[in-house]
């Protein structure tokens, strides 16, 4: 729940009109979450008690906040279960027994606001223009452009962390976005701090600071190219399949055992008469 939390706040600050990375429906109906009302202005919009203005395309969707006060509880229940084992025996005391009423609300909290996820993001719009463009505006695929300077530039990651610093700061102070990186500054401060020219195209310059090219060349185990992410998202869902399939062997072994116990009583019962 604290990971979700933070997906939660994450999903809230996207949808706001600063980002537009994404639009979350203002509500969904599922488990003990109740749908917003319908509302003039907009059907199934949230609006605030204070703040008129939030009413709507996915600025106050609901669950996005009541999931981060959820999982505030369960943190809270978390402490009165361990609080609980604090300071008794191991036997059969109050305190033991008072662990599942907790453990029990934390259950039930964690489906009320974990299952309803299952539901929300398929309805989520995602504006992937808008996302990538905002990525090629700055410079957060500068570690990239170290790589490329230290495998193909017999340079020292520390020498390139140093040149692609001073890059960045003269690229921001003059407002040019990564799309557009100038050649001309990344030279002058390599050749500023090694002594010599680069040698780098504009088009390598550039590629290398494309969020594009990024996810496609981190390949790695746990990285964020399509083809790892496609390769976690099939191995966990064939661990999840099985994980399914034993929780149902053991329901219908509980079942048979309830039924073998049912009939071992009538038979019991019979040969008392």
């Amino acid at each position: 729940m604290a990971v979700v939390s933070r997906l939660s706040l994450d999903l809230n600050i996207w949808s706001t009109q600063e980002y537009g990375f994404c639009e979350v429906p203002p509500y969904v109906s599922y488990g003990k979450i109740k749908p917003t009302p319908v509302k003039e202005g907009g059907a199934g919009r949230s609006s605030s008690f204070f703040m008129p203005n939030k009413a709507g395309k996915g600025l106050n969707a609901p669950i996005l906040e009541q999931t981060r006060a959820g999982a505030a509880q369960l943190v809270g229940l978390l402490t009165e279960t361990v609080t609980m084992g604090m300071r008794t025996a191991h036997g059969d005391m109050h305190e033991i027994l008072h662990m599942l009423d907790s453990a029990g609300m934390a259950i039930d909290l964690t489906f009320e606001y974990m299952n309803i996820y299952i539901h929300l993001f398929p309805v989520i719009t995602v504006f992937k223009d808008r996302m990538l463009e905002m990525a090629r505006t700055g410079y957060s695929c500068a570690t990239e452009l170290s790589n490329v300077l230290v495998m193909n530039y017999d340079i020292d990651s520390r020498t390139a962390h140093h040149i692609i610093n001073e890059f960045c700061i003269e690229s921001d102070e003059k407002n040019i976005p990564s799309g557009k990186a100038s050649l001309a500054i990344f030279d002058k401060h390599y050749e500023e701090i090694t002594g010599h020219k680069s040698g780098m195209s504009e088009s390598e310059l550039r590629k290398a600071l494309d969020p594009v090219n990024f996810i496609h060349t981190h390949k790695t185990q746990g990285g964020v190219s399509p083809d790892e992410t496609k390769r976690m998202l099939d191995e966990r869902s064939t661990r999840l399949e099985e994980y399914l399939a034993r929780h149902k062997s053991r329901i219908k072994k509980l079942e048979e055992a309830k039924k073998r116990t049912l009939s071992d009583l009538e038979t019991l019962d019979r040969k008392s008469v």
